[in-house]
């Protein structure tokens, strides 16, 4: 058995569009045994939902911390780019946290 390709709907747009790229038409020439095609619909992503998963990046700060690096800053004691450095986050991040923080 094949491990095939498991492509997105993103690939499978491109093959009914009008004009399709043709390296893109030549490479699904080339494996088109060997697809495995993946939907991401919106009743699929609400069953997944159902069973408790969620979806999107996980936080990479805790509840705890935010507030930890918003009294620093708002103290004086630390700095944004020092926080950005110390807590491996971006300085948009920081200056986010501060602000929820100010706006309680």
């Amino acid at each position: 058995m094949s491990r095939g390709w498991l492509i997105d709907t993103n690939i499978v747009s491109e093959w009914i569009k009008p004009r399709p790229d043709a390296g893109m038409v030549r490479w699904l020439d080339e494996v088109d045994e060997d697809l495995m095609i993946r939907e991401q619909t919106s009743p699929g992503l609400a069953a997944a939902r159902a069973e408790g998963r969620i979806g999107g990046r996980r936080k990479k700060l805790d509840a705890a911390k935010r507030p930890e690096i918003a009294e620093s800053v708002i103290s004086g004691r630390k700095i944004g780019a020092e926080l950005v450095r110390l807590d491996n986050v971006s300085a948009p991040t920081v200056s986010r946290i501060v602000a929820e923080h100010r706006t309680g």
